[in-house]
């Protein structure tokens, strides 16, 4: 397993800090950017399907089907393999 301590700044004091420092120290989760979490902040389809994709050890190499997600785009390929394996259907 991979295990590579991580945390959120923004994360600090909250009652989801310890689930999401672990995510990320498994690299399931990767934050917003520059350190933050955002943890009030919505969850995109996108990033549901990424985080399931990484959580599951899954490659993210599969091809989308969805017109509304390019195949450029940092989730493309996450997007692709969860559709792949009927974990997201739309």
């Amino acid at each position: 397993m991979i295990y590579n301590q991580a945390s959120f700044a923004d994360a600090v004091g909250k009652w989801y800090e310890s689930i999401v420092s672990e995510m990320a120290s498994r690299e399931i989760l990767f934050g917003r950017g520059s350190g933050a979490f955002d943890g009030d902040a919505g969850i995109t389809r996108a990033e549901f399907a990424a985080m399931l994709v990484r959580a599951l050890g899954l490659p993210a190499n599969g091809t989308s089907k969805f017109s509304d997600v390019a195949s450029t785009g940092w989730f493309g390929g996450a997007v692709g393999t969860a559709s792949e394996y009927g974990l997201v259907l739309g």
